[in-house]
Parts: C-alpha cells; structure tokens; sequence
C-alpha cells in the first residue's frame, strides 16, 4: 500500500516534470547535442493530421510557445484528440522556438522519430493505484482478522 501511495505522484506526474511555459523557455536556448529531452505536460490544443514539413501527425500544446507562436511536437500514429492532457518527452529542433519537438533526427537520411507522447493518467500511474488499492483492502481485510 505504502509503495503505491509512493509512486502514484511521480507516475501522474505531479513530481519532476516541467509546465509547458518552462519547457517553451528552455527551447528557446535549447541545443538538442548537450541539453536533455525537453519533458512536459499540457493541455492539446491543436491536432494536425499531416503536418507540412515533417509530413507526419503533430501536436501543439496550450502554453508551449516559441517567439514565433505554437511550436509543434511530431507524434506517430497516437490517437490525441483536442483537450486532452499528455506528457511530452522529446528534443527540440529549431532555433529561438521556432521549430518541432521530435524524438531524433537524423540529418544524413533525413529519418524523423516521433516524440513520446502519453496520455495522463499514465498506464503505471494506474498500476500504482492498483497496488494501492490491494494493500488497502489486504490491510482492512488483515485488520478484521485480528
């Protein structure tokens, strides 16, 4: 029960996690060699089904702005919808803000991955709630034993 009730903050994630105007801060000074992936959540504020450059799915985020408006996150086959909140992992490509979030790019091919996108709650958020909840009732349970 105690490790469920552990892990559900850093799962969620409530703990160790930037918003989207911080991480839009960061991409701004962003240099994807050095720094690590950008890693945020927010709201979906927009959802391209083809994007014009990248030619794949993207995301824009509420709040996760460059100097030049929205910055794009490229996404596989996931499906997001507007409104929902995710967590996004990824390096940014660009300058100033004015670029894409993405998973690697590899210039000699031109091979785009997509960032990690996941929805909140996370999958192991809800296991943690899960073990949660077992230790809950094999404490109740154990309690009326005795």
């Amino acid at each position: 029960m105690a490790l469920g009730l552990i892990l559900m903050p850093f799962l969620y994630p409530l703990v160790d996690i930037d918003t989207p105007e911080e991480a839009g801060q960061k991409a701004r000074v962003y240099n994807p060699s050095n720094d690590p992936p950008l890693r945020f959540k927010g709201t979906v504020k927009e959802f391209i089904e083809r994007d014009f450059i990248t030619q794949r799915p993207a995301i824009t985020i509420e709040g996760f702005e460059g100097l030049a408006g929205n910055i794009r996150v490229s996404i596989g086959n996931e499906t997001i919808s507007e409104g929902q909140e995710v967590i996004v992992e990824g390096k940014f490509y660009g300058f100033l803000g004015i670029g894409y979030v993405m998973g690697n790019y590899n210039e000699d091919t031109e091979k785009i991955d997509p960032a990690t996108v996941e929805r909140v709650p996370t999958t192991n958020f809800i296991l943690a709630l899960v073990l949660f909840l077992v230790g809950l009732v094999l404490t109740i349970w154990g309690y009326t034993r005795i």
